[in-house]
C-alpha cells in the first residue's frame, strides 16, 4: 500500500468516525450500552442529517489542505 492510500484511509476513517459520533455527542457513555451506534444516524444535539461530520472533521480537512499546499514548517 502506498503513502497516499494510507493518508486517504486515515482521513476517511476520521471523517466516518466523526460522523458516527455526532448524533451521540455529549450523551453519557453509559447510554451506548442500551443504544449502541451501529450505523449513521440523524439528529443529535444540533439536529444534523445522518452522515454529517462536525467541526472536528472540518478542521482536519483544513489542516490537510494547508499541509498539501504549503507543507509542514514548524
Amino acid at each position: 500500500m502506498n503513502t497516499t492510500k494510507h493518508i486517504l484511509g486515515g482521513l476517511y476513517g476520521s471523517l466516518v468516525g466523526d460522523a458516527l459520533g455526532v448524533p451521540v455527542e455529549f450523551a453519557p457513555r453509559s447510554s451506548r450500552k442500551d443504544d449502541p451506534v451501529t450505523g449513521m444516524r440523524a439528529r443529535g444535539m444540533h439536529c444534523q442529517p445522518a452522515g454529517t461530520w462536525s467541526d472536528d472533521g472540518s478542521l482536519l480537512l483544513c489542516a490537510v489542505e494547508s499541509l498539501a499546499q504549503k507543507g509542514f514548517d514548524p
